[in-house]
């Protein structure tokens, strides 16, 4: 009776930390509180699991992190005429085929604009695993939360995702940067 007592047990935890571990954000530091500087990255290997910014060259921008929230400044956008031309990245993070995800994060800007969103294969296939139909978004001057749902049909070694912040002129502000893994729904 008490070993059936105690698998019993043993099984009710490992289904609850089973549910429980597809339910955390699957990004690191996306609420920026340990991330305090984020680097620039032009032609070198850029570093798996934390944020950084890639730009198109004869572009300057200021990238920092003040009291949790992290600050994209593009000071001069040079030859910039691409939304990808200058971007808020991380890579190297694992998705699971047939998964379903939700990203969603905190956004503003210091003047409505609009910028792009990409979800997929780091450096490689450029297909958005969140759909192009999403590609596009909007900052206004006020926080916004914007919620996009998806499920992973593609997976592949190193995921990348970036927000795309070429082609204007604008601060641009990000926080609470989340990548749940919801399951298989």
């Amino acid at each position: 009776m008490k070993a059936k007592i105690f698998t019993s047990l043993i099984l009710g935890w490992l289904f609850l930390s089973a549910s429980l571990g597809q339910a955390q954000n699957v990004l690191s530091d996306g609420e920026f509180n340990t991330t305090t500087t984020i680097n620039n990255y032009f032609s070198q290997p850029e570093p798996d699991n934390v944020w950084y910014s890639w730009q198109n060259w004869q572009i300057n921008n200021n990238v920092t992190v003040v009291d949790g929230v992290c600050h994209y400044d593009v000071v001069t956008l040079g030859a910039a005429k691409n939304t990808w031309d200058i971007q808020l990245i991380q890579k190297g993070f694992p998705l699971i085929q047939g998964h379903t995800y939700r990203l969603s994060f905190d956004v503003k800007a210091d003047a409505y604009r609009s910028f792009g969103l990409f979800l997929g294969e780091n450096g490689g296939n450029w297909i958005s695993r969140i759909g192009y139909d999403k590609y596009t978004q909007f900052a206004t001057t006020d926080w916004k939360t914007i919620t996009i749902d998806f499920v992973a049909t593609a997976v592949f070694s190193s995921h990348k995702l970036s927000f795309e912040l070429g082609a204007e002129q604008v601060v641009t502000h990000f926080d609470n940067i989340m990548l749940v893994d919801m399951g298989i729904i």
